[in-house]
């Protein structure tokens, strides 16, 4: 039976690996304020991978595996905060 949460992740981590290309080619165009949007979906698929590695029973920061998921989020908000105010 197929996990739909693990369906889920993968989807996420493939589009945001191609939004992170489409962004890198447009922050090499001199748009500067792209690099937060790279950014962010770096730290998405970065989660993504996490969750796909927990579901296939690989825990690289067990104890801290939530926390480091927290702290992704933090600094995801962050990021769109500051995109926000740079880009005025």
């Amino acid at each position: 039976m197929i996990n739909y949460l693990l369906v889920i992740t993968g989807i996420n981590a493939v589009i945001s690996a191609f939004l992170m290309i489409v962004s890198w080619k447009a922050l090499r165009r001199g748009i500067s304020i792209v690099k937060y949007i790279f950014l962010y979906f770096a730290l998405i698929m970065v989660s993504s991978l996490v969750i796909s590695l927990q579901y296939f029973g690989i825990q690289i920061f067990a104890p801290y595996t939530q926390a480091i998921l927290q702290v992704i989020d933090l600094i995801m908000l962050i990021l769109v905060y500051a995109g926000i105010m740079r880009g005025k």
